[in-house]
């Protein structure tokens, strides 16, 4: 990730959301902000008080993730003096048909021009071994819900909602707000996990910068607990998915691996209190199960 250090959860997950490196690098660019002094100082003051974030945020710091990250970069957009938030969720219309609706609409200072962002919030589970460059590369990765695959995310990012302003009603809905020639931008964040018995290939696009995790299932979690008595096992809350813990960082006790545990879950393997690993535990049944939606 970064270098910044931050102790509080919120402060880091902001700048997770906004400053790490991206999951995949796609053919669509990512969108790139350094992390200038000016925004490590924006971070710390947050990170001493985070109220104006947590009021910006409201009851999404508490809903779904993939919206609680939305909502992230819409405070960074909004507060940022080097953008200008335009527009969020907005929705593209035909003929009384909705077609889709942009994730996020900025206008960036430094570029000087108009970006058009979608974002994605994911965790994928490698589930069989796969040439890295061919076309079923994707198709092996498989959310904790089993109907959610890389490949079709990736399909709707690239040829759907990142080309949306490229269609006339897209236009249309642009020019309404005086958006015109928008840079399509997509920013994937999350984390890739690979089960240790299985030759899983990471995909060409993946960036070798991140470590791919691990997972499990259920069967296999006393293995891995006794794997390595250096590290502890704690499980995560949902809102802990997202940075890196800190050391500061409230947690649930250890495992020990006879626990009834409600799955999926993600954990996280401490070392010397430090975070070392993360570990994605599903059900014996997954993929057939489907799980819980991200």
């Amino acid at each position: 990730m970064h270098s910044l250090a931050l102790n509080t959860p919120i402060a880091r997950d902001l700048a997770w959301a906004c400053f790490s490196p991206p999951l995949l690098h796609l053919t669509v660019p990512h969108p790139t902000f350094t992390l200038t002094p000016e925004r490590q100082q924006w971070l710390k003051n947050l990170d001493k008080d985070p109220t104006p974030l947590l009021d910006f945020l409201g009851r999404r710091s508490e809903g779904r993730l993939g919206l609680y990250f939305e909502a992230l970069w819409r405070f960074f957009l909004h507060a940022d003096p080097l953008c200008e938030l335009i527009a969020h969720n907005l929705p593209v219309r035909s003929l009384g048909r909705t077609l889709g609706e942009f994730d996020l609409i900025y206008f960036c200072r430094e570029r000087n021009r108009f970006c058009h962002l979608e974002l994605a919030l994911k965790f994928y589970l490698g589930t069989e071994a796969a040439d890295a460059s061919s076309d079923q590369a994707w198709a092996a990765w498989v959310g904790p819900n089993s109907r959610d695959r890389l490949d079709l995310k990736l399909e709707k990012l690239l040829s759907k909602q990142s080309q949306l302003g490229l269609s006339l009603a897209g236009q249309d809905a642009l020019a309404a707000l005086g958006v015109k020639d928008a840079l399509p931008e997509i920013r994937v964040a999350g984390r890739l996990y690979r089960h240790p018995d299985a030759a899983c290939a990471l995909p060409a696009e993946y960036n070798n910068d991140l470590s791919a995790q691990v997972w499990r299932h259920a069967s296999g979690l006393s293995q891995l607990i006794a794997s390595d008595p250096a590290l502890s096992w704690h499980p995560l809350k949902r809102r802990q998915w997202l940075a890196p813990v800190g050391t500061q960082e409230t947690l649930d006790p250890p495992l020990t691996g006879t626990e009834a545990l409600r799955l999926p879950i993600q954990l996280v393997a401490l070392r010397g209190g430090a975070e070392y690993a993360r570990c994605f535990v599903v059900a014996d049944t997954w993929p057939s199960a489907t799980g819980v939606p991200d």
